[in-house]
């Protein structure tokens, strides 16, 4: 077939060409009298001819080609098998026959190269076969190639592509799985039948992630297939976060790889001892010294082998090392033995196959261990004995059919006679048979496109066709290599990988006797919730797991991180979660205290009231001044409801109530209580100067006085409120609690509403001192001044509780309202008992004579009318008078009904005559400051 090729192409052939034979030298060697190796093709002649690249012979630490490999020759023979058929197939090719020729590559890239020239001496000449004359003067086959079958390494699949590119010579492999070869930049003219290792890669990770293995081992050959695979998986792997704890290359020249090297490999696995599942990435040439190492080691059992396509299946691989290998699990592109192949295959003998297959004899010799007369002698068959004529390959036990590559031989062969059929129909015509001289010219491109457009059914009846990029479907066998019921070893389908899923049949699969499960190829176990994973160093898969801390949640899997104040980790601890909030509930032990208080106070305080009103027209109540004993009751009545407040719940509404409602209550009873030791202290302070009457003493002048005081407290909170307004925070005296709080309840701030209280406290406090020396009728000042002397010391006892228990809320809150009830307690006992005790214990002294005093004798009836203010005048001026009464009081009574007036038994002594004691008797029910008094003295 022509190529079309221009003069850059052929010097640019040339060059290549030349480069890569003297690069390679003299491959034949003298072994005492033999050269080896021979140069050999087989050969079938034919119209339109195709080349094939096989590894008929194995690598050699003496030689190039060692001993010849059966499953290389079996593959080869498929190809011969496969052109049989398709000359004997009237569909494809009509008229034109189909021929081949075939190299075998000895498993090296140099060699390989060499003997593919014979490929590319024929791309320049029209004819289909020819001969050329050598610059030795030998003379070798010139033949025009349409494409080539093969090969089998990616390693020699990469540099026969790049040859046959620059020829136009379209290639299809049916082994090379090497992700690189899908480059079309790189190797355009390169197709295969098998898939790429990339699925192949993505195939094994997913079956480690099935087992969950995490750990794991590689071992590669150092060549593209073992090397561009090892990256594909490392890849897949870190995207999984699967760990490879070591990663061993196997040296590509068998030369360099000794048993040393091997024996190394094996020792540097055991070393990570935990990565029980090793990946084994080679061909079955390599694998095969592996695994000899680790049966010298005696691994048996202790690690499970999964591999590649490129020793899947294969029986040399495991032979004499089967214990070692057991419960291996291995890949191969999607195949079935081709049966038919073996009738065929049986039936041949060196004297038929060998004219076309010149290495059929070495096989024959190899199985049967026998030198046929008259073959070759080779390194290998020297010294063997003379074959006995009787040998068969139908002798049970002797052929097997061992590669699984004999399926995707035929896929290509077929391949091309499909592409050449459609050539054939498209430019000869459809009915036309032969060769036609359009098809001759037609260059290596458009057969490619041809090839890449085939659809068939294979020689088994699957389905074929390639993908995209040229590669062979993503189709995969599994098979495990396990001991069956019958105790042998056998390579045993376990499921497929299609369509990029796994499909694995897990009840099928074995490992080894001892260990029936599968190994936990893990190097730490998991971290517990709560642990955070500290790699070791030099080692990223391996690591120790520290506990975080109490307060601590695990941002990511290596680092702890400290939760916000406030909230804990959760039960996995990857997150913080918010504390459960605390506050003083009315059922909680400070709660129930506090409101039981609160509740007696206000029973107690309800009582008080509701007697006052049932008395209200009694003298005692009277001269109490009870509009400004309602006033007084009231604001002790709400310092008890206060607590039910300020134990709910924390709101905005009851943070504003609370901080109002605590200083008002304050400021209620203080007012009160401050307008009645004003009154006293003014009208005592007024008699010492002066004649006239004291103003605003009246009980409307009183209540008038009370309002602006607590007015004022009402501005005061006004201006809080609006500079700080009321809402709720959370407090966390401890990393881990969260008190709901008012803002302003962890710090002085609260004290805001109390500073006007606390100064009207301390004013009652000095007008209930100042009035202490009162006359023993005024006994209402000192009930005063002993009730503002206990709130003072509890209130200096509040304080410093208050500010040391700021990080307790329950202890604040409970300080605060306690504080209150004990200040309203007080209040309440002192100055409300006493006139209880008289209402309810004595009630004979409730009566009109008696609050106004008499001594029980007759009086002359000396009458005078003098003001409130003359009677305290002359009370102060009367120094020498002793006071006698038999209710102990001085009383008046206002113009509104209320006793305000003093009741007094004077006695005075006569100078020389001592004259009889004088009794003066005042009394008055007219206003304190107005009305004048009556005053009545016996003599």
């Amino acid at each position: 077939m022509g190529r079309g090729s221009t003069g850059t192409t052929i010097v640019a052939a040339v060059f290549t060409t030349v480069m890569f034979v003297s690069a390679s030298g003299a491959t034949a060697t003298e072994v005492g009298n033999i050269t080896w190796p021979v140069k050999r093709v087989a050969k079938i002649d034919g119209d339109i001819t195709l080349g094939g690249l096989f590894i008929v012979h194995k690598r050699s630490e003496k030689f190039t080609c060692g001993r010849v490999r059966q499953n290389g020759l079996q593959a080869l023979e498929m190809m011969l098998y496969t052109i049989d058929k398709v000359n004997n197939d009237s569909t494809l090719l009509p008229g034109i026959r189909l021929g081949a020729h075939i190299v075998d590559s000895c498993d090296s890239d140099a060699h390989a190269l060499e003997e593919s020239i014979d490929f590319i001496r024929g791309a320049n000449t029209m004819g289909s076969e020819g001969h050329c004359q050598c610059s030795d003067g030998s003379v070798s086959d010139q033949v025009s190639i349409a494409g080539v079958v093969g090969a089998s390494s990616s390693v020699v699949s990469v540099q026969i592509a790049n040859l046959l590119r620059l020829f136009r010579i379209p290639q299809v492999s049916y082994w090379s799985t090497s992700p690189e070869l899908s480059n079309k930049e790189r190797f355009e003219y390169f197709s295969r039948t098998v898939p790429s290792d990339i699925h192949q890669a993505r195939a094994i990770v997913d079956l480690i992630q099935f087992f969950n293995w995490t750990y794991i081992s590689v071992v590669y050959e150092d060549s593209n297939y073992g090397s561009n695979g090892f990256a594909e998986v490392e890849e897949e792997a870190r995207k999984r976060s699967i760990c490879i704890a070591s990663s061993e290359k196997i040296p590509r020249d068998k030369k360099l790889a000794i048993d040393e090297d091997f024996d190394k490999i094996i020792t540097n696995l055991r070393r990570k001892s935990n990565a029980k599942a090793v990946v084994v990435f080679a061909l079955e040439q390599d694998v095969t010294p592996l695994m000899q190492a680790a049966h010298r080691a005696g691994v048996a059992g202790e690690f499970v082998w999964i591999g590649s396509d490129g020793w899947s299946g294969n029986k040399d691989v495991v032979r004499g090392r089967e214990t070692t290998v057991e419960g291996a699990i291995a890949f191969s592109p999607l195949f079935s033995n081709v049966d038919e192949f073996d009738e065929y295959f049986v039936q041949q003998t060196p004297e038929v196959e060998g004219k076309r297959n010149p290495w059929f004899s070495e096989y024959w010799e190899e199985v049967f261990r026998c030198k046929l007369p008259d073959s070759y002698v080779t390194p290998f068959n020297k010294e063997l004995e003379p074959c006995k004529g009787n040998e068969s390959l139908r002798t049970p036990g002797v052929y097997e059919q061992t590669s699984p590559k004999m399926q995707f031989v035929a896929d290509g062969v077929l391949a091309f006679a499909h592409a050449l059929t459609s050539v054939q129909a498209k430019i000869c015509g459809k009915d036309f048979v032969g060769l036609c001289a359009s098809m001759s010219k037609m260059s290596g491109a458009d057969l490619l496109g041809y090839l890449r457009k085939v659809s068939f059914r294979g020689i088994n009846g699957d389905h074929f066709e390639f993908q995209a990029n040229g590669d062979g479907p993503a189709r995969y066998k599994v098979f495990n290599f396990q001991r069956n019921d019958e105790g042998e070893f056998v390579w045993t389908e376990v499921g497929t990988y299609v369509e990029n899923q796994l499909h694995l049949q897990f009840n099928k699969v074995r490992f080894t006797a001892s260990q029936p499960v599968h190994h936990a190829s893990i190097c730490s176990k998991p971290c517990e919730p709560g642990y955070a994973m500290i790699l070791q160093e030099g080692d990223s898969c391996c690591w120790v797991c520290t506990e975080c801390t109490k307060y601590q949640y695990l941002r990511d899997e290596f680092t702890c991180h400290d939760c916000p104040i406030g909230t804990l980790p959760d039960h996995s601890r990857t997150r913080c979660v918010t504390s459960a909030e605390e506050y003083v509930t009315y059922d909680s032990p400070w709660g129930i205290g506090l409101l039981c208080f609160a509740t007696t106070g206000i029973v107690i305080t309800a009582m008080v009231i509701i007697i006052y009103v049932r008395h209200n027209e009694t003298p005692i109540v009277k001269a109490s001044g009870r509009e400004l004993s309602y006033v007084l009751l009231v604001g002790i009545l709400l310092s008890y409801v206060i607590s039910f407040i300020v134990v709910a719940r924390p709101t905005i509404a009851i943070c504003a109530i609370t901080k109002v409602g605590i200083g008002f209550c304050f400021t209620m009873c203080y007012a009160a209580l401050l307008t009645k030791t004003n009154r006293i202290a003014r009208i005592f302070d007024r008699a010492k100067t002066s004649v006239k009457n004291t103003k605003y003493i009246s009980p409307a002048s009183q209540l008038v006085i009370c309002s602006c005081i607590v007015c004022v407290q009402f501005v005061i909170l006004g201006a809080w409120l609006a500079l700080q307004p009321p809402r709720t925070t959370y407090h966390h005296p401890i990393r881990e609690k969260n008190e709901l709080t008012c803002a302003g309840a962890t710090d002085a701030t609260y004290l805001v509403g109390l500073v006007y209280p606390f100064f009207l406290m301390v004013f009652c406090t000095v007008y209930a001192f100042k009035t202490r020396n009162c006359p023993e009728g005024f006994n209402e000042a000192k009930y005063i001044g002993f009730t503002m002397y206990t709130t003072c010391v509890i209130w200096l006892s509040f304080v410093p509780i208050y500010f040391v228990s700021s990080q307790n809320i329950a202890l604040r809150v409970t300080t605060l309202s306690v504080s209150v009830g004990l200040s309203a307690t007080v209040t309440l006992f002192c100055i409300f008992a006493p006139k209880l005790y008289i209402i309810l214990l004595r009630p004979e002294q409730n009566t009109r004579s008696c609050v106004m005093g008499s001594d029980g004798g007759t009086s002359v009836g000396i009458q005078t009318r003098r003001t409130f203010s003359e009677v305290v005048r002359h009370t102060i001026q009367t120094e020498r008078l002793k006071t006698r009464s038999q209710c102990n009081s001085v009383m008046f009574e206002s113009s509104s009904g209320n006793y305000s007036n003093i009741s007094l038994s004077l006695e005075h002594n006569q100078n020389a005559n001592k004259t009889p004691d004088k009794d003066i008797k005042i009394e008055s029910y007219a206003d304190a400051a107005t009305e004048p008094l009556t005053s009545s003295t016996a003599v």
